[in-house]
Order: C-alpha cells, then structure tokens, then sequence
C-alpha cells in the first residue's frame, strides 16, 4: 500500500505457498481501478508490466462507501494472509509447527514406511511400558513434561531404539518430578544437558550420576542435600542397575514407591531426612544384594517389615537406621534407632 496526500495506490498480490500460484486481487477503491497479475511470473520488461487505468487525481474525489469498501477488503486480506500463512521450520527428519510447541506437534516428516506412525507416537509407545498412557497425555503431570523435553527439547533426539531412552527418560522424570529447577545443584551438575546422561554430574564431587557400567547404565545416583521437594517416581525401578542411591536431607514427601523394592542390584538405600510417610514398604526385603538402609528422620509409621528382619539375618543386610525410638515406628532388628532424626544410639 503506498500512500501520499495527492493519491492512492494499492498493490496486494497474494502467493499460494501451495502451488505457488499468484492471484489476481480486486479491490473497488475506485470503479475503474482493477489489477491483473499473471498466473505466471515473468521477467520485468515493459511488455510484461500491467497498465494501470487512470484513476482520480485526488483523494477528495473519492466517495466514503469507496474509502469504507477498499478498507474492509484491506482487513480481509491481511486476516486470511495470516491465517493461511502457517510457518514451518524443516530440518533434514522433522516439521516443527512453531505454535503451539509441545511433543504433540512435533511430526515425523518421513513416517515409518511400516507403522506409519511418528516419532512421538513410536516413543510414546514404548514408554507407555513405563509410565501409564493418561499420565504421558496429562499436561499437568511430571511424566508428560519429562516425555516431551525427550521429544522436542532434548538435543539429543533419541529415537525408539536407542537403548537408554528409558533410562533418560526415567532421569528427566525424576527432575520434573522433585522440582528440579528449584535444586541446589542443576546447572553444574547438567541434568537435562545434551551430554549422555551419564555426565550428568558435578565434575568436583560426588553429586549427581556418580557412576555407569560399561554399557553406559546408571550405578550410582547421589543427590544428598539438594534440595528435592514433592515425591519420588516408581518409575524409578526402570533405572535397574542401581547399586547405590542416596537421596538424604532432601524435602521429599509422601509414600516411598514399593517399586524401589525392585531395584534388585541396590546395596545402599539412604532416605534419611526427608519427609517421607506411610509404611516402610516390604518389597525391600526382596532386595538381597541390600547392605545399608538409612530411613531415619522421616514420618515412617507402623513397623520395620519382617522381610527386612530376615534379610538381615540371612543375607548381607547389617545397617539399619529408623526412628525406632517414636512409639509410631516399631523395629526388632534396627542398628541405630534414632528420635526424629536426632538422638541416635545402637540398639
């Protein structure tokens, strides 16, 4: 649109970004005022340029129903430009919709030639074996939020099979999960980093993935005093080859997940102040390569289950700390029994 004091010109061509078809645009600014735009672009010679019919000399000989007409298909125009204008970001495998950004826009752009299904949907699936499908599809649940940083976020940008999906998965939940950006230690460890995630750990000391095996999975995970707030995810029996995990004077609450008791390599188990509540679950005593577990300074009630008792007499189990001194926690084979975390004594 150029305008003067003297005179009006309108110039509204519009692409098909479909076919890249150009069409002829018509607006009643004045009645024999009409543009021709060819279907086809050519080279900007005189023989190809369109002739303009003359039109008034000045604005004042145009009449307030022309001015109003000419405004309404101005407003048109640039309302259905932008609702017909929907941008896209390609990269060599993906289609990004840039509004709105979540893992269900993200769209393979090459489906598998077998499932036809995209990538989110095929990862979707698989971790469906981990996490229940409501939970992955809920917004408000850490499982979809660690589902989709894994699908638009990370730039690592597994695909089904990588064989520590799961796994990075399960690391990402339990971020989201215990409010990882309110965590003492996040940035310097790299939680949620594009590094492998057994890297995701503070490179001074101890804190984070401490260790992996030789197939890259997860041995030890320690994040004492970090500040962990809300509860800890069953989906942490998925990280199986955990021998030692340490989540000691964090803020964690509610029940401790009986899935832990499946962590059946688990030598260290340490919980001690925190907030946990409930019952000791008795899936632990199931865990015999379990060595220490230290549960003191939460809101345990009931008693030490008596699997736990048997572990210790006939498996390696010999450290047992627990608030055996509150009458609300009962334990007949504790080591060290303790008061509200605070004066602890061997039994």
């Amino acid at each position: 649109l150029s305008l003067s004091f003297k005179k009006i010109i309108i110039v509204l061509r519009y692409c098909n970004p479909i076919d890249n078809q150009i069409f002829d645009i018509h607006c009643p600014l004045f009645p024999s005022y009409r543009l021709r735009f060819p279907h086809r672009m050519k080279s900007k010679s005189k023989s190809s340029l369109y002739r303009r019919p003359p039109a008034p000399r000045y604005l004042t000989q145009c009449s307030y129903p022309s001015l109003l007409c000419a405004a309404a298909c101005l407003l048109v125009f640039f309302v259905s430009c932008k609702q017909r204008a929907v941008q896209f970001q390609k990269d060599d495998d993906y289609v990004v919709l840039q509004k709105p950004k979540d893992s269900m826009t993200l769209l393979r752009r090459e489906a598998d030639e077998e499932t036809g299904e995209s990538r989110a949907s095929r990862i979707q699936s698989k971790l469906a074996t981990v996490s229940s499908t409501v939970l992955l599809r809920d917004r408000s649940t850490p499982q979809y939020s660690a589902f989709s940083w894994l699908i638009d976020e990370d730039n690592r940008q597994l695909q089904v099979d990588d064989h520590n999906l799961v796994q990075r998965y399960v690391l990402a939940l339990l971020w989201f999960a215990t409010e990882g950006f309110n965590w003492k230690e996040s940035t310097s460890i790299g939680w949620l980093s594009s590094s492998h995630e057994c890297d995701w750990k503070k490179a001074d000391s101890r804190i984070g993935v401490v260790d992996c095996d030789d197939k890259m999975r997860p041995t030890s995970l320690n994040l004492v005093n970090n500040n962990l707030k809300s509860s800890l995810p069953s989906e942490i029996r998925q990280l199986s080859r955990l021998a030692h995990l340490d989540m000691e004077n964090n803020l964690l609450t509610g029940g401790l997940p009986e899935e832990v008791g499946y962590l059946t390599n688990l030598k260290y188990l340490g919980l001690a102040m925190n907030k946990f509540e409930g019952e000791i679950p008795s899936t632990l005593g199931g865990v015999d390569s379990l060595e220490q577990l230290l549960t003191h300074g939460n809101e345990f009630k009931g008693g030490v289950p008596e699997s736990l008792c048997d572990l210790k007499i006939h498996g390696r189990f010999f450290n047992l700390w627990s608030d055996c001194k509150d009458s609300d926690l009962v334990c007949s084979c504790c080591t060290v029994c303790c008061r509200h975390g605070e004066d602890c004594g061997p039994v």
